[in-house]
């Protein structure tokens, strides 16, 4: 579950996730961000990311292309400072606290074989 937040003042506009970022909301929060991107008349535009506990491929990479553009991504608490650092880090493959991306299949962990005991 998911809930955006959006308050709009004067001198900042800021959207605030709360839950997972992923899916259609990510087309909608895209769809704001870029209509407020576009009419900006000076005010500073943050992405609260604090309460947000996790995001898919699609929501790491508008996070990511909102922080390239200079948005302001603010974070407040443990997790969310490990999902800043992904998005402001180096481009990866994918994130690193995406379990699996969406559709693919379950790799499991290779596990060296155990040496066979010696009783010779």
């Amino acid at each position: 579950m998911v809930s955006i937040n959006i308050l709009d003042n004067a001198d900042e506009f800021r959207i605030e996730i709360v839950g997972h970022f992923s899916g259609g909301v990510v087309d909608d929060v895209r769809y704001t961000w870029t209509a407020v991107v576009v009419e900006n008349l000076a005010r500073r535009i943050t992405v609260d990311i604090t309460q947000m506990d996790g995001y898919d491929l699609d929501g790491c990479g508008l996070l990511r292309e909102m922080d390239r553009h200079g948005t302001r991504i603010a974070a407040g608490s443990a997790l969310s400072l490990v999902f800043l650092h992904e998005i402001s880090g180096p481009e990866r493959l994918r994130p690193a606290l995406v379990r699996k991306a969406p559709g693919a299949p379950q790799v499991m962990p290779f596990r060296r074989p155990r040496p066979a005991a010696s009783g010779e």
